[in-house]
């Protein structure tokens, strides 16, 4: 079961060693509002608030709303890798 964002916003918290009351004052917020994100599912920061929650967490939106990022892998292009750093298959030896 994936985490709600109250849970990730908790989780981090908790990590950083903030109390609901530090995060809520660091936010410009009330304490019972961290609270209710973090207890009530269906509770969440607004646009601008999950911005500032994101910065003081370290973290992305994307992390605190749960989405996962896909795997963004790149083939490098020619003159990208020098050719000690690439080892090229012998094709003279029997496979």
């Amino acid at each position: 079961m994936s985490k709600t964002i109250g849970q990730r916003i908790r989780e981090l918290r908790e990590q950083r060693g903030l109390t609901q009351a530090e995060l809520a004052k660091l936010l410009g917020c009330a304490q019972n509002t961290v609270a209710e994100w973090e207890k009530r599912e269906g509770r969440a920061p607004g646009k601008l608030l999950l911005l500032k929650v994101a910065a003081l967490l370290d973290v992305t939106i994307d992390y605190l709303l749960g989405k996962e990022k896909t795997s963004n892998t790149q083939v490098p292009c020619y003159g990208e890798i020098l050719s000690e750093e690439f080892c090229w298959p012998n094709l003279d030896e029997p496979q």
